[in-house]
């Protein structure tokens, strides 16, 4: 069973990874009862992802029935798009929606690995990319940009035109990925795992306007790199060190 929270806090989805049931439930936090069924139709009816639009209102789902991205208004169930996966494509890994769902982002693999863009209103695939096998992939809060990180490299895409506005090294293998609450900052922690001497690890930060780095610190031998993400007053808690807000507005 798998759960995700609303980003307004009053609704839990809920849905079962491993069994095909095809049915996605939406319960109140507030008085533990369900308010709405997304049911899946068609055979092997398994919704691997889940995904809310920013303003509580849609939710994103991918299911293994003819490998289908869908977006739903949660209000009345009813279902807003259902758009396919391209035919060299039979798995999504990551789904996004923005703040009124208006559109989608879906990152398929396995062959390659490919983000899209979809318009929710026609449903239709607006454009796509192809990015480096085992992408991570993540959704600023102010739905300007798209982070991409691949082996030891950053690259910040329009999430209008998908294109590339910036790219940056890493020193060692992705651990996490963080925007600032107001997409002005991205947080990346690395590592390059050593077990003789104990794995470096670090912490990247910079600023998305003007694409400069603002941070570029160790965290230390035998660290965590794992943990990483802002505070509501700017510090960014990046491995076992928290630091002072790098920026103040």
């Amino acid at each position: 069973m798998a759960y995700l929270e609303s980003p307004d806090g009053k609704l839990v989805c809920i849905h079962t990874v491993d069994l095909r049931d095809g049915l996605v439930r939406i319960r109140s936090l507030e008085t533990g009862l369900d308010v709405a069924e997304l049911p899946h139709e068609g055979s092997g009816r398994k919704v691997s992802l889940v995904a809310w639009s920013g303003d509580s209102q849609r939710l994103a789902t991918f299911a293994t029935d003819g490998n289908v991205n869908r977006v739903w208004r949660v209000s009345d169930q009813s279902l807003l798009c259902r758009t396919p996966l391209p035919s060299t494509q039979n798995s999504s890994k990551w789904l996004a929606l923005n703040s009124d769902g208006s559109k989608l982002f879906s990152c398929s693999e396995p062959y390659e690995t490919v983000l899209t863009l979809i318009r929710v209103s026609s449903g239709e695939i607006d454009r796509s990319v192809q990015l480096d096998w085992e992408s991570s992939v993540l959704l600023s809060p102010d739905n300007q940009h798209l982070a991409v990180v691949t082996a030891h490299q950053l690259l910040l895409l329009n999430t209008e035109t998908l294109e590339k506005v910036h790219e940056s090294k890493i020193p060692g293998r992705l651990e996490a990925l963080a925007f600032r609450r107001d997409g002005a900052e991205l947080a990346a922690t690395w590592m390059i795992p050593n077990e003789m001497m104990g794995s470096q690890a670090g912490v990247k930060v910079w600023d998305v306007n003007s694409k400069s780095i603002v941070l570029d610190a160790s965290i230390g031998p035998w660290s965590t790199a794992k943990w990483l993400g802002y505070c509501p007053d700017g510090r960014l808690l990046a491995g076992n060190l928290l630091f002072a807000p790098l920026q103040v507005k």
